[in-house]
């Protein structure tokens, strides 16, 4: 009768055990897989904000590569924003 006692008592600690490791594996799984789909989202949106910054620099680098001249500059100028050169007559057509 003893024995049947430890065999049931051992039997009920290797039972527990087994649940304790295996709830915790659960647990630690769960968790796992959680973080490794946060860290992909941050990948995703640390890749976007990777092509948008290369875009940028792509437009800086065009900008700086294109000769900005003083007369590119007075061109645009007149163009884009409407200004004129001192002394200078602006003529508008308005018979659209």
């Amino acid at each position: 009768m003893a024995r049947e006692k430890k065999k049931r008592r051992i039997g009920f600690f290797t039972i527990t055990a087994v649940v304790v490791v295996t709830v915790y594996a659960a647990y630690t799984l769960v968790n796992l897989q959680l973080q490794i789909n946060a860290r992909k989202s941050e990948a995703v949106w640390l890749t976007a904000e990777l092509e948008e910054t290369k875009a940028r620099n792509a437009a800086l680098q065009a900008a700086i590569e294109f000769d900005l001249s003083d007369e590119t500059i007075a061109e645009l100028a007149r163009d884009k924003l409407d200004f004129a050169m001192p002394g200078e007559q602006v003529f508008v057509n308005v018979s659209n």
